[in-house]
């Protein structure tokens, strides 16, 4: 890399967030293909980041909620935080698990995630 002497990295990563869409339609162009190339050919770890599918992202992404509190709700939890029913709260926070358990397992593995590994899937659902 061109500033590899004067700024030592340990490690770099490209952060694939999709939360505007996939990247396969990006696939053929030649400024993604030389991307990923490079992070080949320089050892940079390349992760994934799907869009969370939760009806309640928006508000979680517009008042700045911390997914450590929120991974602890259970759904009575989801229902009071979001004003949803019961059936709503459980699903949103089933979307939630599965998205949080799905992305922190890839990022411990890519060393980005210290810390005790959360166990989401013992939260209680509805």
């Amino acid at each position: 890399m061109k500033n590899a002497e004067s700024l030592p990295i340990k490690k770099r990563f490209i952060i694939l967030n999709e939360y505007h869409g996939k990247f396969t339609s990006l696939e053929q162009e030649l400024e993604f293909t030389e991307l990923l190339d490079l992070a080949q050919s320089e050892n940079v770890t390349v992760i994934g980041l799907e869009r969370c599918q939760t009806e309640v992202w928006d508000q979680i992404e517009g008042k700045f909620m911390k997914f450590r509190d929120l991974a602890k709700l259970g759904y009575t939890g989801f229902m009071d935080r979001f004003n949803l029913d019961e059936f709503a709260a459980s699903g949103a926070q089933h979307d939630l698990v599965q998205w949080l358990n799905k992305h922190d397992t890839s990022f411990r593995a890519a060393g980005l995630v210290l810390g005790e590994h959360v166990d989401h899937d013992a939260l209680q659902f509805a």
